[in-house]
C-alpha cells in the first residue's frame, strides 16, 4: 500500500520531503532530523487531497 501511494503522491508534484512527510519516513539528513518538525496534520491532508482523482 505504501509503494502506490508514494507513487501518486510524486504524479501529483508532492516533494520528497513532504512524500516522507506523510509515509512516516525519518529525516534524509541529521539537519532535518533533529531541527524541522514534519508538517501539521493540516497540510498532509491537503497533499493527500490531490490523491482524490486517482482512487475515486
Amino acid at each position: 500500500m505504501r509503494h502506490p501511494f508514494g507513487a501518486r503522491l510524486k504524479k501529483k508534484l508532492v516533494t520528497e520531503e513532504d512524500r516522507a512527510d506523510l509515509l512516516g519516513h525519518g529525516g534524509h539528513s541529521e539537519n532535518s532530523e533533529r531541527y524541522c518538525e514534519p508538517h501539521e496534520n493540516a497540510t498532509l491532508y491537503g497533499f493527500v487531497q490531490k490523491l482524490q482523482s486517482f482512487w475515486w
